[in-house]
């Protein structure tokens, strides 16, 4: 009996044995599968986090892209047309076109680009608007219409280019038959010009720009066959042909070249129509404040206002009351004499002409807020908000 008892002992022991091992092995195999399903349930939520990360850039390149178009459409860029006061003559380095500049990218494009930069992985597009200084010191309407092409300028005398690329004299004159003086103080709108199909550069020789003798040399780009050019071929400058969708800022006459009133609205008129990409006929056209009488100005400003509406800036009428305010400055007693007679005060000039960089700051401002308020960054804040929402 008592071996009887030992063999079920023994048998009992095997099946035990055989029975955890079962036992184990499907614990090993359940953990393995677990381990094995675990591993591709986080593979496919990495494929799904891939997934949604390409589907947000795609959406975000798509939306960066409709942002492109309607900057294409609304707002490709800013061209400021002038004189010194477009230059900066006085302004430590700061014309009005940078302080421009300088608002838009801090009210408008700063806070996409910064976002812009962190979120894309494939593309780094950062947006701007382009402001182009097209101002040069000492030019009168006529000159500046002819770096801009509205009024071309014209070969006065017969020519021949020759076929290597050699410098040879050149006569230039407005193709309204009045003279022209480009190149004295600056080369804006003048880095290349076409004369006959021919392109190069026409450099100015003088002494300095105070020079009243001074000549021209014209300069092809590459050699090729000799070419005779009749007086009143037109020159094409590079300013005529670049920035024909920008929105133009008109700034002149203050150096004269206009014969009444009706004559500087017509050569303004002649840069708006020029812009011939312009969009939605958009310009700012910005009054003066420098050689004539108040009651001359009065009368200036009342027919600029008519023919322009908001789109025309009473300059002179501002720096006799808010820009000083607006400068963060108390006038002195001479400022408020000044003011009292329709003129600039002089804690915002550097000389009877010139803003000094207090008065370029305000004058930027100036024309950032009445180009706001006119509605001319309205699209492109409404397509940046929608593209900055979908990045976040």
């Amino acid at each position: 009996m008592s071996h009887y008892r030992h063999r079920i002992s023994e048998g009992g022991k095997k099946y035990i044995v055989i029975i955890l091992d079962i036992v184990l092995g499907a614990l090993l195999i359940g953990m393995l599968y677990t381990e094995n399903n675990q591993e591709k349930a986080q593979e496919e939520n990495l494929r799904e986090l891939a997934q949604k990360q390409r589907e947000k850039e795609n959406e975000i390149e798509k939306s960066i892209s409709m942002l492109s178009q309607t900057m294409s459409d609304y707002m490709p860029g800013i061209v400021c047309w002038g004189d010194s006061l477009t230059a900066g003559a006085g302004s430590n380095g700061n014309p009005y076109p940078l302080v421009l500049d300088n608002l838009i990218q801090e009210s408008i494009t700063k806070e996409f680009n910064r976002i812009n930069s962190q979120v894309l992985t494939r593309a780094q597009r950062l947006t701007n608007i382009p402001v182009i200084n097209m101002g040069v010191g000492g030019e009168n309407t006529v000159t500046i219409c002819g770096r801009n092409g509205s009024i071309p300028f014209v070969v006065s005398e017969d020519m021949t280019i020759p076929a290597e690329c050699q410098a040879i004299q050149i006569h230039i004159k407005s193709s309204i038959g009045i003279g022209a003086s480009p190149l004295r103080q600056g080369a804006a709108g003048m880095d290349y010009v076409i004369i006959g199909g021919i392109k190069g550069k026409i450099e100015i020789m003088q002494e300095s720009y105070t020079s009243p003798e001074y000549s021209y040399v014209f300069t092809r780009e590459k050699p090729g066959g000799s070419v005779h050019i009749k007086a009143g071929t037109e020159i094409i400058t590079s300013g005529s042909e670049n920035y024909l969708n920008y929105i133009p800022i008109i700034f002149i006459g203050t150096n004269g070249g206009y014969s009444d009133y009706q004559d500087l609205i017509a050569q303004q008129r002649g840069i708006i129509n020029h812009q011939k990409g312009n969009p939605k006929g958009r310009f700012i056209v910005v009054g003066l404040h420098y050689g004539k009488s108040a009651e001359e100005f009065e009368m200036m400003e009342a027919i600029l206002k008519e023919e322009y509406g908001n789109q025309f800036i009473n300059l002179r009428e501002y720096l006799c009351t808010n820009a000083m305010k607006d400068a963060g400055l108390t006038p002195t007693e001479k400022d408020k004499k000044a003011m009292a007679n329709g003129q600039t005060p002089y804690s915002l000039l550097s000389d009877e002409v010139h803003f000094n960089e207090a008065g370029y700051k305000v004058l930027g401002e100036l024309i950032y807020k009445q180009m706001e308020q006119l509605g001319y960054f309205s699209e492109i804040k409404e397509s940046i908000e929608q593209t900055i929402s979908i990045m976040k």
